[in-house]
């Protein structure tokens, strides 16, 4: 019984957490084929934590009948209830899916928008490489006037 109570918690954390990445769209058909079977995952679970208060609430006596007449088979119980949210799981693929879509496209988008920015900064990079260079070979052009007039002055 406290092993299942344990598998119900873990249960409860993993579901609450999908329903929270993956169920945002309520209108998609992925979530549409998971809902009735989650449902159904929670109400087992429900019952489940129902049933282990009700037996606890009896008395020894009445516990002990319980367990020799096979009514309370907590065992079993647990079973079913991994056993449909692993058929729940089936229906997680697809949404996982989607949300790798979704969260691929989102990381291109930014890496092409790095892109974008890396080609802005290296063009400008090089526009003001072109411009030194140019007002370089303007200073050495001045240069060689200069010289070739002084020389032209002199004599």
């Amino acid at each position: 019984m406290v092993q299942g109570f344990t598998t119900i918690g873990e249960l409860q954390g993993y579901w609450r957490n999908c329903e929270d990445v993956y169920l945002k769209s309520k209108s998609s058909e992925h979530y549409q084929n998971l809902v009735e079977p989650l449902t159904q995952v929670y109400s087992y679970m429900l019952e489940y934590q129902i049933r282990a208060i009700c037996h606890l609430s009896k008395k020894q006596l009445s516990r002990a009948w319980a367990k020799v007449t096979g009514y309370d088979d907590w065992a079993s119980k647990e079973a079913n209830i991994v056993r449909i949210s692993n058929q729940c799981l089936a229906n997680i693929g697809p949404l996982e899916t989607n949300e790798l879509r979704k969260t691929f496209e989102t990381h291109m988008q930014k890496l092409d928008r790095m892109v974008e920015v890396g080609t802005n900064i290296v063009k400008t990079m090089d526009d003001h490489r072109r411009q030194d260079g140019e007002d370089k070979l303007s200073k050495r052009r001045r240069r060689t006037i200069e010289v070739v007039w002084n020389i032209t002055r002199i004599r």
